[in-house]
């Protein structure tokens, strides 16, 4: 009795390869609306503008003193999202490849100028999820990439191969 198997690997391949694809890029999208619902988003309003006024003397060359009134205007710092507001959360996307056959997905926000890819008036992407010396960190990025579900994308490959 012979026993004969007939069948494509290359096609098989291909659907495994489409369908992890698939569920990657779905898993990704699912982390890149928690970003964006994360994201801060500034408002529209300006720096307010502060009015001192300083009332200075000095002595003249011929030793009477003058006096002198001036006013200073100094603005409050604005953060990076009051700036642009908007910006930082249409900026964030994705992007799934394949490297040495593993389907690697990533969640981007802002601009990386390696790559060209992004939003290059996103650039402060990194100030607002780490911080500055004057601005407190927002993180945005990270805790939607914490919600992230690996077994969703398991539970999709089981389905293809079963």
């Amino acid at each position: 009795m012979s026993f004969r198997m007939d069948f494509n690997a290359d096609k098989v391949m291909k659907q495994i390869t489409a369908a992890t694809s698939q569920a990657v890029e779905a898993e990704v999208s699912r982390v890149a609306v928690e970003a964006r619902r994360l994201c801060p988003v500034g408002s529209v309003t300006k720096g307010v503008r502060k009015t001192f006024i300083a009332r200075r003397s000095m002595k003249s060359s011929d030793g009477s003193r003058i006096r002198y009134t001036v006013r200073v205007v100094a603005k409050e710092a604005v953060s990076w999202t009051a700036r642009n507001p908007g910006t930082l959360r249409d900026s964030i996307y994705t992007k799934v490849r394949w490297k040495n056959g593993v389907c690697l997905g990533f969640v981007k926000a802002g601009y990386d100028r390696k790559r060209n890819e992004g939003d290059p008036n996103a650039f402060y992407a990194p100030f607002v999820e780490f911080g500055t010396k004057s601005i407190p960190a927002k993180p945005f990025m990270r805790p939607a990439g914490a919600k992230a579900s690996p077994e969703r994308v398991g539970a999709a490959m089981r389905g293809v191969i079963q």
